[in-house]
């Protein structure tokens, strides 16, 4: 990392939230919005019934954003530009707490404000990070973004991955931030960037700067950027994410925990998105039990889907253990607490990363740093560019059956040698693509400065 120490005091003001009422172009895409309500509405309520996924339904996103007042309220008081880290759930929050880290670290006195979707990552947040503004990143349609920036006034917001909400940009964009993507992903779907040419153009032309993870990415949105945006393949920041700190208690917890599965070898599961995938592996589990001794621990996405998991593993025949009861020992180790998991990962001799086998799959890299092997469903979803980073460097393992991942298990369990020698390999690759954090901080940190500059 080579941001300097920089001198960092006056903020800068911002436009009036009229610009965003005002502005012909978010006039036309929320009329377009209310024409499209119904369908939109019909979605998300199938999203919230059958994948648990109730985000949009959250009313904290469309009105009261501001979670920690009177941190906020005491920290808008300051002098200073205030900078939004804006991340959906505790995937990106990890990275945003490490940004925030550094950033207060080369600009003391840095106002930073936490933007977050997730009700359960916002209440981990406010317990685990006291004294940091928090507040919720609005549904994305003019009435509660107008409402989040008069709330807030930000003057630089940082996107984490995600670009696709043009109300959000745009309107931050007439109200006067920069709006700045960190990390992006772009997939290129020929169809979609071809019929919705004008959106795409529309939608980047609200961002200052954007930091796409890797060039391929760049290149697919090549043709939609301004040439006054700032644009650059940084890498992926998530390879720059260590082990994640757990505080001394919850690790003291975990590690008794676990230790009631004995001198047994543990196959870790984390984030499974939906029953079916849980199914999955608890079938290639039990495949594994005849021939070899060993224990299951599954991380559930949302831990409040534990019920559902443990009733499921007793219709397996097999006994559960849930880690907020405390329970003893058991076939199957139940990790229902949040932000567990990247430590738990610990105690295992390979895992399998949910989320690929039906959905877009969730970040393979924190089994990594504990020198374990991964595995993943079919699908590439967001983390394709990982996911093949892993299988280049023989770490990594797609899977599209039961009966593939018992196999994968089984060769892991029974070979020594081979996890001597995927651990030497994951350490490898993932010093081979570090840095990105660093490149990406630069660019904020430059940012922010010229923000300044212009505001004198």
């Amino acid at each position: 990392m080579s941001i300097s120490k920089a001198k960092y005091s006056t903020g800068v003001p911002t436009d009036s939230v009229a610009r965003v009422w005002l502005d012909p172009s978010l006039v036309v895409w929320s009329l377009f919005m209310v024409l499209w309500a119904p369908f939109s509405l019909f979605h998300r309520a199938r999203r919230a019934i059958f994948r648990a996924k109730n985000e949009e339904f959250v009313a904290e996103r469309w009105g009261s954003h501001i979670q920690t007042p009177e941190t906020t309220h005491e920290l808008l008081a300051k002098p200073g530009a205030h900078i939004v880290l804006v991340g959906a759930s505790f995937g990106e929050v990890l990275i945003v707490d490490k940004i925030t880290k550094a950033l207060r670290g080369t600009m003391p006195g840095i106002k930073v404000t936490w933007a977050i979707r997730d009700r359960q990552t916002v209440e981990h947040v406010k317990k685990m990070h006291p004294g940091q503004s928090v507040v919720y990143w609005p549904f994305d349609w003019i009435v509660p973004v107008a409402k989040w920036l008069k709330a807030t006034k930000p003057d630089v917001i940082v996107m984490l991955e995600r670009y696709r909400f043009p109300t959000f940009v745009r309107a931050s964009k007439c109200y006067g931030a920069d709006v700045v993507l960190v990390n992006g992903r772009c997939r290129h779907r020929k169809f979609f960037f071809s019929f919705g040419r004008w959106y795409y153009k529309w939608l980047f032309s609200g961002f200052r700067a954007v930091f796409f993870q890797t060039e391929n990415y760049l290149k697919s949105a090549r043709s939609f950027l301004s040439s006054k945006t700032k644009v650059q393949a940084t890498g992926d920041i998530k390879f720059d994410l260590s082990h994640i700190p757990i505080d001394a208690e919850k690790s003291v917890a975990v590690d008794r925990w676990i230790a009631s599965a004995g001198d047994v070898p543990i196959l870790a599961v984390g984030s499974t998105d939906a029953a079916e995938e849980e199914k999955f592996v608890l079938e290639a589990f039990k495949a594994v039990r005849k021939t070899v001794n060993a224990k299951l621990m599954i991380a559930p996405r949302r831990p409040a889907r534990a019920d559902e998991l443990v009733e499921m593993i007793k219709g397996f025949s097999l006994t559960a253990s849930r880690r907020s009861k405390m329970e003893g020992p058991a076939d199957v180790y139940v990790l229902d607490s949040f932000g567990e998991l990247s430590y738990a990962y610990k105690f295992a001799t390979a895992a399998y990363v949910g989320g690929a086998l039906f959905g877009m799959g969730h970040n393979v890299i924190e089994p990594l740093e504990w020198g374990i092997p991964v595995s993943y469903g079919p699908n590439r979803g967001h983390f394709g560019t990982i996911q093949e980073s892993c299988e280049r460097a023989g770490v990594g393992t797609r899977i599209a059956k039961s009966s593939q991942l018992a196999v994968h298990w089984l060769g892991v369990l029974n070979s020594p040698e081979c996890r001597a020698e995927i651990a030497e390999q994951c350490k490898s690759m993932l010093e081979r693509h570090r840095g990105a954090l660093g490149v990406t901080l630069d660019e904020v940190h430059a940012l922010i400065e010229e923000r300044e500059a212009r505001a004198r």
